[in-house]
């Protein structure tokens, strides 16, 4: 609206000059040469540096009424108003075309506002179909209380959602340390494995493969091969999860292994192996655990355990002239009988004196405590990029 005052400011501006120039006709010839004369002189008052009004000017003021000064004054007079009007005409036009160009500005924000809406009411349905689907989805994450004894308290996760591991339900919204379910299995349908998702440490995500806390009713470490093979213990308290269960985890994604070691004084240490697979049963359940994190607290711990098998003490595997697992009264990776040893029964004390070391003041130091737990986590969880992996084919007809 501004643009266009502007112009018609212009238009009676002319239009003023015309009228006093007719006004003024009383002093000068009535002749069109006068009469462009006089307008040339009235722009040149309120426009003095347009091109021609210093010719102009200086015109005028010549005393001389020669023939040739009147058609200098004539045409120079003629060529400032035809300069004005083309000045005129082309503000004009820039002004018309900036009003253009605002509109199409204009036009261009409602088109992406339009598209902006329309995907946010895209993305609405969307989730309006999603809560349709799963109207409990979320609800069905609840996990039981740190100190709640299993079945107390213990939902199920929901059959339409079946997590891999802990490190899914993390990135689903769940924060919480507790017991959860996790789906592991490829194409075998089976209920469950309950286990005990560290969501706090280092970022959470972390699923507990062994746990180890002293207390009045300890959990007995000495196995069978096929105890380890299916996984013993309570989800709440001690437990191993399963060499089934670690081959089948181990072998769907990367998965890196923790070490935190809870030590007598109340001090904890921890190590980090970047890498950690676990083979099959026909392969005795094979371990592969090279590098390691140089920045843990401790020793490198499973250097030893690297490239060996399991064994117990009905199945021993170890190479060595002794079953290490029958003495040691555990299962393990085993090489020879002064390795990790997180398996082995608390002593007297309640503790447990592993072989595993750490450097105080450049001297190795054993960690003895009354708690360990390993734990596994999905290398992806380094990454900037995350992924949900979620065990999709239906299994109620196998499991009821």
């Amino acid at each position: 609206m501004g643009n266009i005052c502007r112009i018609f400011q212009c238009l009676f501006f002319i239009a003023g000059c015309l009228s006093e120039a007719l006004a003024s006709t009383v002093s000068y010839e009535t002749s069109s040469d006068s009469a462009i004369t006089l307008l040339a002189s009235l722009i040149c008052d309120k426009r003095p540096n347009l091109p021609n009004c210093l010719e102009l000017k200086e015109t005028l003021q010549r005393s001389s009424a020669a023939e040739n000064v009147d058609i200098i004054r004539q045409n120079s007079s003629v060529r400032l108003v035809q300069d004005y009007i083309a000045e005129t005409e082309e503000e004009t036009q820039r002004l018309r075309h900036k009003e253009m160009d605002q509109g199409t500005k204009i036009a261009y924000l409602e088109g992406n506002n339009r598209q902006l809406q329309n995907k946010v009411q895209a993305l609405e349905m969307e989730m309006l179909a999603t809560h349709r689907k799963y109207p409990r989805i979320f609800k069905s994450l609840a996990v039981q209380s740190d100190t709640s004894p299993e079945g107390n308290g213990y939902q199920p996760t929901a059959k339409l959602l079946r997590p891999v591991d802990c490190a899914d339900y993390l990135i689903v919204g769940a924060h919480k340390s507790g017991i959860y379910d996790i789906y592991p299995f490829k194409c075998r349908c089976s209920e469950p494995v309950k286990v005990w998702c560290d969501m706090e440490t280092d970022g959470g995500g972390w699923t507990v493969i062994l746990n180890r806390r002293h207390s009045s009713n300890p959990v007995n470490f000495t196995q069978s091969w096929n105890g380890y093979k299916k996984g013993f213990g309570n989800a709440s308290s001690e437990y191993w999860i399963g060499n089934d269960v670690l081959n089948i985890m181990t072998n769907t994604r990367e998965y890196s292994l923790r070490l935190d070691f809870e030590q007598t004084e109340g001090s904890s240490r921890w190590a980090e192996w970047p890498v950690f697979t676990v083979a099959n049963e026909a392969n005795r359940y094979k371990l592969d655990i090279p590098g390691f994190q140089a920045f843990s607290m401790t020793d490198n711990c499973m250097a030893q355990h690297h490239g060996k098998y399991f064994s117990t003490f009905d199945f021993d595997n170890d190479g060595n002239s002794r079953n290490c697992a029958e003495t040691k009264m555990s299962g393990f990776w085993y090489h020879n009988c002064a390795t990790l040893d997180p398996t082995i029964p608390f002593n007297s004390d309640g503790v447990l004196r592993t072989a595993c070391t750490y450097k105080v003041n450049g001297q190795s130091v054993q960690l003895v405590g009354p708690a360990l737990q390993l734990k596994i986590r999905p290398k992806i969880c380094g990454e900037l990029v995350k992924a949900v992996h979620f065990n999709t084919h239906t299994c109620e007809g196998h499991n009821a």
